[in-house]
């Protein structure tokens, strides 16, 4: 009866319109760290020291589904995930046009690690001070190596990083797995990461084997935090950003320039005068705001249906 129970409960999860959550692996610790914030209406608004990820399916109802998909990596310093407004939001949004959103909760740091500066580059020292202290600024983006932003050189006893480029690659393949039943195409799967959680992306991007590679990637203020190899048959790469937050507008550009140089497809928008609203995700500033900025995941959409990547 219990073995009956779990399995008519997972069968409704699967619905159009409900989230199901699959944990990523089998082997989690015996000791789950992970600390939840919830906001008013009772909903996750954030999480914090994550040790036990998962991923969170949310389909859009099955007469507007197009089968297409966008795997969300949720911002947050690589100590917390934005759940509310760089994931909730964003899917709610995402399904009302048929497209699958599915949020990773990646294994996150305890805490900020202490970060030493790294030794200046060449080029003038008051701009690789200013990179040095996260202050750089758009027009700085040449001083990075590989587009490459990580404030600190590698420290060997960190695998944050790592682990959570691991998550993320684990993750696409649960995904490509369960794409049948979820009606996703498998050619049609994309990554969108926010913040940290574009570097996540980008960290597993550098890893991925062929399979693991998704159609499309789309950066929302997330630059790199590893040294960046364009690899064959890159993902149709989406950035967009602030012009003015301090060192990520660098990265950034940066990161566009390694695509473009490489022969590889890249847009990237770059928004002036930016409010909170849109690095709170998508919010109510994305709806109602007249600026462009706010409308930045209308014209991500856009940019998805002139690809083929979503069908309006």
């Amino acid at each position: 009866m219990k073995r009956l129970l779990s399995l008519l409960l997972l069968g409704c999860l699967a619905l159009p319109g409900l989230a199901q959550t699959l944990l990523l692996y089998q082997d989690n610790p015996a000791e789950n760290t992970e600390e939840v914030t919830y906001d008013a209406s009772g909903e996750v608004s954030q999480y914090r020291k994550v040790n036990t990820p998962s991923l969170t399916v949310s389909l859009p109802e099955a007469g507007k589904a197009d089968g297409s998909a966008v795997v969300i990596f949720p911002g947050g310093a690589l100590v917390s995930l934005s759940w509310d407004t760089e994931f909730r939001q964003i899917a709610s949004w995402l399904n009302e046009r048929g497209v699958a959103a599915i949020g990773v909760k990646y294994r996150l740091r305890s805490g900020f690690p202490t970060m030493p500066r790294r030794e200046p580059s060449a080029g003038p020292a008051q701009q690789s001070d200013k990179f040095l202290m996260m202050q750089g600024q758009i027009y700085d983006f040449t001083e990075l190596r590989s587009a490459n932003t990580s404030p600190s050189e590698p420290d060997p006893s960190d695998k944050s990083t790592d682990n959570a480029a691991a998550d993320a690659l684990r993750a696409m393949e649960l995904v490509k797995a369960h794409a049948d039943e979820w009606g996703i195409d498998p050619s049609r799967i994309g990554w969108m990461g926010f913040s940290a959680g574009g570097g996540v992306a980008l960290a597993a991007l550098m890893k991925a084997r062929p399979e693991e590679m998704p159609a499309f990637l789309c950066s929302v203020y997330g630059p790199s935090l590893v040294d960046i190899t364009v690899p064959e048959n890159a993902p149709k790469l989406y950035v967009a950003v602030h012009a003015d937050h301090p060192n990520v507008a660098a990265g950034c550009m940066a990161l566009f320039m390694e695509w473009k140089k490489a022969g590889a497809d890249a847009e990237i928008h770059v928004y002036d005068a930016v409010t909170g609203g849109f690095f709170g995700g998508m919010g109510q500033h994305a709806v109602q705001n007249p600026t462009p900025e706010g409308y930045w995941l209308h014209t991500f959409y856009s940019w998805m249906a002139a690809n083929g990547f979503a069908r309006p």
